[in-house]
């Protein structure tokens, strides 16, 4: 099996490759044509300019195609990275555990900024702390670093609606009135 994955990909690959390839278009409709010829294929379009088109190739043949004009031109093979969301390499590789099912457990810092955030914003009422903290992490409290977080934004939110300004440095964030 070809480690393209997909018609996409593939024809994507063999784009790439006719421009390096002597002759270009006219000899890949030759690499076309002769894979045809050779699995029986599309031989109701036999002596028309579609015989030599890529459309009609299925999407093991493309790809079989895309890989020989890789391997003739030296194009390197295709990753097995995911691509990023604009084409490119991933902006981070794939984590190798699943993150719907780990758990990062908060730290004392995460939780002491939460703290820290209410007493900018003039909450005092701990049992109105409570409510928010209910609601916005589904009832798990500040026990993992995402819950935390779901507490973390719309408090900060808040505080930059009510004219806040953040300051950052050493990775600390400082909240001052401008």
């Amino acid at each position: 099996m070809s480690p393209v994955t997909t018609r996409h990909a593939a024809q994507r690959l063999l784009w790439a490759g006719v421009r390096k390839l002597p002759g270009g278009e006219d000899t890949l409709r030759a690499l076309v044509a002769q894979v045809n010829d050779r699995d029986g294929t599309n031989a109701d379009s036999k002596e028309t300019d579609g015989y030599s088109s890529t459309k009609r190739l299925t999407d093991v043949q493309l790809a079989a195609l895309a890989e020989d004009v890789r391997r003739r031109v030296g194009l390197p093979p295709a990753s097995k990275l995911p691509r990023g969301p604009r084409g490119g390499k991933p902006r981070r590789p794939t984590p190798i555990a699943d993150p719907e099912t780990t758990t990062f457990i908060a730290s004392d810092g995460e939780r002491v900024y939460v703290e820290y955030l209410f007493r900018l914003l003039g909450w005092e009422d701990n049992s109105e702390r409570a409510k928010f903290v209910e609601r916005q992490t589904r009832g798990i409290g500040l026990r993992t670093h995402r819950a935390c977080i779901a507490v973390t934004v719309p408090l900060e939110r808040m505080l930059r609606e009510r004219g806040f300004i953040v300051t950052e440095k050493d990775h600390v964030k400082t909240w001052a009135r401008p």
